[in-house]
């Protein structure tokens, strides 16, 4: 650890005692556990803009509209549709031949 200096106002002095009682703690030690928390807050995003984030975030997994599930819908269609009639669409195992 070094030693630093700093100053502090009158009343971020009083809360760095009053915390150093209430705690029963070193007035050092309530400065390093503050510096761990603030470092902690600062790390995540703000609240006001998580939110937001993770609604793009979901949107982005959705489809835009309802149109893209009605193409599928009607491209399976033709899929099936177009398919040989009387040739099985899916063979009981890998590699086997039709009747």
């Amino acid at each position: 650890m070094k030693e630093v200096s700093f100053t502090l106002d009158d009343s971020a002095l009083r809360h760095l005692h009053r915390a150093a009682a209430r705690l029963d703690i070193p007035k050092c030690q309530v400065v390093r556990e503050a510096l761990e928390l603030y470092a902690e807050h600062l790390s995540r995003p703000p609240e006001d803009l998580g939110e937001p984030m993770l609604g793009t975030f979901d949107r982005s997994l959705l489809p835009s509209s309802s149109r893209v599930g009605q193409d599928l819908d009607a491209e399976l269609e033709q899929v099936r549709g177009a398919w040989p009639a009387g040739m099985p669409q899916r063979p009981s195992r890998v590699g086997a031949r039709p009747d």
